[in-house]
């Protein structure tokens, strides 16, 4: 991996932790409740709302639990235990879990340097882009940035850098995006704006 890739990548990891925790755009009578609940710090009481949810194979109550779990809200905390509930929603569907599931096989990726790793990362993150998620489009970003799963590629890096910064304000996505362009030719950024607009009017499908 290039020093400038290396660069990106590691300055990423700030990002991913909160960024890759998006769930789907509509939020759910669900996640409200789950929410009050969280700021109030009634974890008991959030359990025992999640769990006919769970119990009934809702995949959105599924990926809840996950992050109880990941934090020992309620529950002992257990890191691998929670991504067993994270992959499961992804598998049952759940964008929010799916950009998750992306997120974590990055970070055991820089671990571990397993390419098998990096192969999920790319297949979850891209599933998540193309629903339309705002941290699956980053994080398709800092794959194709950083070599995870795919060969380098600048240009489709600033494509879905550009089409996460249209859906989302974040100064940091503006940065990546600058990060990225530094390592580009004029015609390099042309083509990749020109790419993220068809790939806008695609709804982020096969691009």
């Amino acid at each position: 991996m290039k020093k400038s890739s290396t660069a990106c990548f590691c300055l990423s990891l700030m990002l991913l932790a909160s960024f890759g925790s998006a769930v789907n755009a509509a939020e759910s009578a669900l996640m409200r409740d789950w929410r009050a609940l969280q700021k109030q710090q009634e974890y008991q009481a959030a359990l025992q709302m999640l769990e006919p949810e769970v119990q009934a194979a809702n995949p959105e109550a599924i990926y809840l639990l996950g992050r109880m779990i990941s934090k020992g809200q309620g529950l002992p905390k257990d890191k691998t235990k929670a991504f067993e509930h994270f992959l499961d929603a992804a598998n049952k569907g759940y964008v929010g879990a799916m950009a998750r599931v992306g997120t974590l096989y990055k970070f055991k990726f820089k671990k571990s340097r397993d390419a098998r790793n990096a192969k999920k990362s790319f297949y979850w993150t891209q599933k998540a882009a193309e629903a339309g998620s705002p941290a699956g489009l980053f994080n398709l970003a800092i794959n194709y940035e950083s070599a995870i799963g795919v060969p380098r590629n600048l240009v489709y890096a600033h494509m879905w850098m550009d089409l996460a910064a249209r859906q989302e304000g974040n100064p940091v996505i503006k940065k990546f995006l600058k990060m990225i362009a530094k390592q580009m030719t004029s015609a390099e950024i042309n083509t990749a704006k020109e790419l993220a607009t068809a790939c806008e009017q695609l709804k982020y499908k096969g691009c």
